[in-house]
C-alpha cells in the first residue's frame, strides 16, 4: 500500500502598535512525503519504506533584529521492519535526515550566525512493547 502525504504550513504575525513584524517567526514550509508499506516480506511480518522533502522558504517578513537566512531544501529516508518473537513484537527501523548532508541555517536557529545545522543524521531503533 502506498501512503502519500503533503503539508504546508505558515505563520505570520504583526505588532499591531507599530505594525512591525513579530520576531523570529518562522519562514514557510512545505512537506511531501512517500510511504510503500508491505506485509509478510521474508522473514518480516511488516516492512516499510519512505521518502520525505523538506521544502524551507526564505523568510522575508522579518522582525526587529532577526537574522535573514536563506531558504533549503532536506531530504529524509526511513525503513523498518516489524516481526513478533514469542509475544512480542520487535521493530526496527532506520532514519536519514538530511540524507544530501545539505549545508543550510534554519531562520529559528539560535546558532545561525555563526554555525549551520546539523548535517546528514542517522537513527537506529530497535524496539518493542511491554
Amino acid at each position: 500500500m502506498l501512503t502519500l502525504r503533503a503539508r504546508y504550513d505558515v505563520v505570520r504575525g504583526k505588532n499591531e502598535d507599530t505594525d512591525d513584524n513579530l520576531p523570529l517567526i518562522p519562514a514557510p514550509r512545505t512537506t511531501l512525503e512517500a510511504e510503500l508499506h508491505g506485509a509478510a516480506l521474508g522473514w518480516a511480518e511488516s516492512a516499510h519504506a519512505g521518502l520525505d522533502v523538506e521544502i524551507n522558504s526564505e523568510q522575508t517578513r522579518l522582525g526587529p533584529f532577526d537574522q535573514q537566512t536563506s531558504g533549503y531544501t532536506l531530504l529524509g529516508l526511513d525503513a523498518g521492519l516489524g516481526r513478533r518473537v514469542g509475544a512480542r513484537p520487535i521493530r526496527l527501523d532506520v532514519r536519514v535526515r538530511n540524507l544530501t548532508d545539505k549545508a543550510y541555517k534554519s531562520f529559528l536557529s539560535r546558532y545561525k550566525g555563526f554555525a549551520l545545522d546539523p548535517g546528514r543524521n542517522i537513527l537506529i531503533r530497535l524496539s518493542t512493547e511491554f
